[in-house]
């Protein structure tokens, strides 16, 4: 199981590479999908997401970060949306925080697509 996870990150960071991005006359006139979420909104779907993976899911604590407009790769061209940046901590078995994760989610249309991990490099990679 652990192989195949490492051989699936492999896959996805190295299609990651190849992906070029939207012109910036794309990127201007593209649609991203009504009004940004608010931090609330966002957070409460990024929580449903995360909750069934979460050992004591009402230890988490997030702290929202900035949101702006962005876009992913799709099958035959982009998908536009508003990018949330925040991040996440909670507790484990023995009781204790694990330490903050900082991660990106995705929406589009008020609806969450997309959790990703943000690397240091500023890459993001798929999670949840």
């Amino acid at each position: 199981m652990k192989a195949i996870s490492v051989l699936l990150l492999f896959f996805v960071l190295a299609l990651s590479g190849c992906v070029t991005p939207p012109s910036p006359e794309a990127i201007k006139n593209a649609d991203y999908g009504g009004e940004p979420p608010t931090a609330e909104a966002a957070q409460a779907q990024i929580h449903a997401r995360y909750e069934p993976y979460l050992y004591d899911p009402s230890s988490v604590v997030y702290k929202m970060g900035m949101t702006y407009k962005g876009w992913i790769p799709v099958k035959g061209g982009y998908l536009y949306g508003y990018w949330v940046h925040f991040t996440y901590n909670a507790k484990n078995q023995l009781g204790g925080y694990v330490g903050a994760k900082g991660r990106a989610a995705f929406f589009r249309d008020g609806k969450l697509i997309g959790v990703y991990e943000v690397l240091t490099s500023g890459k993001k990679i798929p999670e949840v």
